[in-house]
């Protein structure tokens, strides 16, 4: 193997030791570097992220067990302090529906304080247009609410009404332990707009689902795409505490979005989410581990998408035929890991990095990844601080393995790529625009048959340069570049 990289690079050197593009470089130098200099930047980057340690033992067992449970019927008035938490869903059709179901102005049931379950809620209630059973099965028809000092366990089968304007609203805490909870089809043909029952969880809240199905949740409105996890700021006596949310072994189908997260923190693990439309799972400004999920066939976009990722690992899931990016970041980046994922025959890239802006100290790792088969580049990133491309394995990606374009405002970056495989790329492997500081080396260069450019872009010109550094002095090189425009791939 070592053999025929040796061939591939010498090949490389011997087409390109005379070729120049049209343009103008300012000025550059290519370095070799020690090994000892890449692994101290390597080891600075390598902190212990401490988010996200599991809280649910504590949750089922000890939280508000044994306190007695209690509830009433709450008349929802959007503009009423009391009913804040529906304020911002009058526009998106829960009350329309609601009062189509409701003889009077719409009420929803709130569980007040302690430990309730559906078996009494049922019993309790004892009203059939509000909760019914139908053998192993509840049927929910109005909205229901869980206080700030209340739990709801739902571990049975629950279907939420959609011809009535169903919805959970968690204040407290919800826990879904081996549930199943669907909204039900309506009659007639639904548009992507009409109503389908949703859950939203708000500031201070916690979310636990554990061993649950999901299906035929959310709808194209606001806050309503399925599971959301809402941080609403600005409220009057609304806990300004991030909520917590655990979603570990479940199962998510047909939903809007898989799982929205706003504003809070917790763990997503070993999930199965399969044709959600908007994204599988949807994350702003929150401090998530997001590991060993499988995401499949998103329709609209992406299959995970972070809007200003703070602290947030996302390792080891499989996402596939996304309709844009397997992994899409946009906005402010404070640290973000990525690793050990497998981004596969998405109809994007396999990660699209748009980012505006880094927090102190803050950086990106991509590392140990499979991005093979997508219809763009296997990495399209740019870089405001440091980005660490290390050990992935590149095949087949119709566009680059990595489209570096980076913003001549974003001046101040590292951009790392080393000891990665590249195979079957039909273009250059490496497009650059818009690079400061580059280490390259270590990398397997495995290029097509008549093909022997590593890189397209404003590097093209001194490729010759780089591949011989590489070639002479064990594999790794340092490249700064202050450039003009560049004119070619």
């Amino acid at each position: 193997m070592e053999g025929k990289f040796l061939l591939t690079v010498a090949a490389a050197l011997l087409l390109f030791i005379s070729n120049s593009m049209a343009g103008e470089l300012k000025a550059f130098s290519v370095k070799a570097v020690p090994p000892e200099y890449l692994h101290a930047i390597g080891a600075s980057l390598n902190e212990e992220l401490e988010c996200c340690d599991s809280r649910f033992p504590s949750a089922t067992t000890n939280k508000r067990k044994n306190t007695k449970p209690a509830y009433r019927l709450e008349t929802l008035f959007s503009s009423q302090q009391g009913s804040w938490m529906f304020q911002s869903f009058v526009n998106n059709g829960l009350f329309k529906v609601a009062s189509s179901y409701q003889p009077s102005h719409p009420k929803a049931l709130m569980v007040t304080k302690g430990f309730a379950d559906l078996e009494w809620l049922h019993r309790t209630v004892n009203d059939s247009s509000i909760i019914t059973k139908e053998g192993d099965k509840y049927r929910l028809s109005y909205p229901l609410i869980i206080g700030k000092n209340a739990t709801l366990l739902i571990n049975d089968k629950l279907e939420l009404n959609s011809a009535s304007g169903t919805a959970l609203i968690n204040l407290g805490t919800l826990i879904l332990d081996k549930a199943v909870v669907v909204g039900s089809v309506a009659a007639g043909k639904q548009s992507k707009g009409s109503f389908r029952p949703f859950i939203t969880s708000w500031n201070g809240s916690e979310t636990y689902i554990y061993h649950a199905e999901l299906s035929d949740l959310g709808y194209d409105a606001h806050l309503s795409h399925g599971l959301s996890i809402i941080k609403h700021v600005g409220l009057a006596g609304v806990s300004g505490e991030s909520a917590w949310v655990e979603v570990v072994n479940s199962r998510f189908n047909r939903m809007e979005a898989g799982l929205t997260v706003n504003g809070a923190k917790g763990i997503i693990s070993k999930n199965h989410i399969d044709g959600s439309r908007q994204y599988g799972i949807n994350v702003n400004n929150s401090s998530l581990k997001i590991e060993q999920n499988i995401i499949k066939n998103t329709a609209l976009n992406s299959g995970i998408h972070l809007q200003n990722p703070y602290r947030t690992i996302i390792k080891k899931n499989k996402i596939e035929r996304s309709k844009k990016a397997g992994i899409s970041v946009a906005g402010r980046v404070g640290v973000l890991k990525v690793v050990g994922n497998q981004l596969l025959t998405n109809h994007g890239s396999g990660m699209l990095i748009e980012a505006t802006d880094t927090s102190d100290n803050g950086y990106i790792q991509v590392l140990g990844n499979i991005l093979a088969h997508n219809e763009q580049s296997g990495i399209q990133t740019n870089c405001v601080h440091i980005c660490q491309i290390d050990k992935n394995i590149f095949i087949a990606n119709q566009q680059y393995a990595i489209s570096f374009l980076n913003s001549h405002q974003f001046s101040d970056h590292s951009l790392l790529i080393t000891e990665n495989s590249f195979t079957q790329s039909p273009n250059e492997l490496v497009q650059v625009s818009g690079l400061q500081h580059l280490i390259f080396g270590n990398n397997k260069l495995t290029l097509n048959p008549g093909s022997h450019s590593v890189f397209s872009g404003e590097l093209q010109p001194i490729q010759s340069k780089i591949l011989r550094n590489i070639l002479s002095n064990n594999g790794i090189v340092e490249i700064q570049v202050q450039h003009k425009d560049v004119k070619g791939k």
